[in-house]
């Protein structure tokens, strides 16, 4: 039996609604460590879809570390042991930040080819060019965090466009605003951040937060945020119902 798909306007792409569906599976272990994923021809077959989407669709498994391809035997899940991760739920106005009334200078905005997961994620071949937005917090006199902003290309933005002022309050006025989030933050090394121009030392703690915002089902920003530990509070508000 064919696993129906949305297909609507603002949809998701097909290939990530397919990866969220074998994630569900191997988290609840319908898949279990150690075993053979269905292949490509399966997937097309189950879902009805290309060979082009089943293969993004494994491959952002594989991306995500949930599996690997093993000569001779195929796509294996893995043990999932190197990281402890946390999800909470509330809504979205329930994650705030302390300091988010500095102002986030514009430090550049360029066409870019975007990194693989943000390519995936915006559902655009790997060497599409995206608007890419820098911006950093000043903070007591130094660069505190700095941000690099992907932009889904559907939006009527450019590297002419004037970023300055309140990035969710342009959304906003596009009748785009992001209403949706998923987040992911660790702790880094400098080594690991881009070279962004925060005012540390090498043995400074920084973290590093993911965001992925869409308006409904339709994908509208991917974010990096580098922070210096010593001047960033994350306060999470979590509310029943």
């Amino acid at each position: 039996m064919t696993v129906k798909l949305a297909t609507g306007q603002g949809s998701r792409p097909m290939w990530s609604q397919i990866s969220d569906i074998l994630t569900d599976r191997i988290v609840r272990g319908e898949y279990p460590v150690g075993c053979i994923m269905p292949g490509e021809l399966a997937v097309m077959e189950e879902f009805g879809v290309s060979r082009t989407t089943a293969r993004q669709a494994m491959e952002r498994l594989v991306s995500l570390g949930y599996v690997a391809r093993m000569r001779g035997k195929g796509t294996v899940v893995l043990e999932q042991q190197d990281k402890i991760e946390t999800t909470m739920q509330s809504s979205f106005g329930g994650i705030l930040e302390r300091h988010n009334d500095f102002e986030r200078r514009v430090v550049s905005v360029e066409m870019e080819v975007p990194p693989k997961e943000v390519a995936y994620y915006f559902d655009v071949l790997p060497k599409t060019k995206l608007v890419c937005l820098r911006r950093e917090t000043p903070f007591n006199g130094h660069t505190s965090a700095c941000f690099v902003t992907y932009l889904s290309g559907r939006l009527p933005f450019t590297d002419k466009t004037d970023f300055s002022g309140s990035l969710y309050a342009k959304l906003e006025a596009l009748g785009k605003p992001v209403n949706a989030v998923i987040e992911k933050i660790k702790a880094v090394t400098l080594d690991e951040c881009e070279p962004l121009g925060l005012d540390c030392e090498e043995s400074a703690a920084l973290l590093r937060r993911v965001r992925m915002g869409r308006h409904d089902d339709e994908p509208i920003e991917y974010t990096y945020s580098y922070y210096l530990g010593r001047d960033y509070e994350l306060t999470i508000n979590l509310t029943s119902g």
